[in-house]
């Protein structure tokens, strides 16, 4: 199963974003599915996404009631016996126990990251797709002085029975 992963897009309900779903629909060609990590800010968007695949979405720290009615702040979701957690912002590592997620996704911070995390007996990949619409680049890299550029970015979730990988995706 390929999953499309988005977030922080931040879409003014009179934006004109053809170019953008041009560019992410062609991202999520294959995908079966999208999930928005919250910050949605236009619900048409979502309405739009869902002529790619099916999208399962949470409500962002910025969003409004209207999407707050239709998306909770968090989703678990199963999907091939991995519990998958879908919020705006990351949560504690306690949380992510609690809920026994194996992999986490969330955004607010508009950078992109895939990490694997692991404490006190419990590990989980992180996956943060950035922003396709305001995105902030990663932290100077000091060992190496490398500033890197901030650019729009998704994510695409390989899922299967004995592996996942991610990669970034980045939105030209």
């Amino acid at each position: 199963m390929e999953i499309g992963i988005i977030s922080d897009t931040h879409l003014d309900s009179t934006a004109n974003y053809s170019g953008l779903y041009k560019r992410i629909e062609q991202a999520f060609a294959e995908v079966d599915l999208i999930l928005h990590a919250g910050d949605i800010t236009n619900i048409a968007f979502i309405n739009d996404l869902e002529r790619i695949a099916p999208v399962e979405a949470v409500a962002g720290n910025v969003d409004d009631s209207t999407i707050h009615e239709r998306f909770a702040t968090f989703r678990k979701l199963e999907l091939y016996h991995k519990n998958i957690g879908l919020i705006h912002i990351m949560p504690s590592f306690s949380f992510v126990k609690q809920e026994n997620l194996d992999i986490l996704i969330s955004g607010h911070t508009h950078i992109p990251l895939i990490k694997e995390f692991y404490e006190l007996n419990h590990g989980f990949l992180y996956l943060n797709p950035g922003s396709p619409t305001h995105p902030k680049a990663p932290p100077l890299n000091t060992r190496y002085q490398v500033q890197r550029k901030p650019l729009p970015t998704v994510i695409i979730l390989d899922l299967d029975e004995e592996l996942s990988s991610a990669y970034i995706v980045t939105l030209r």
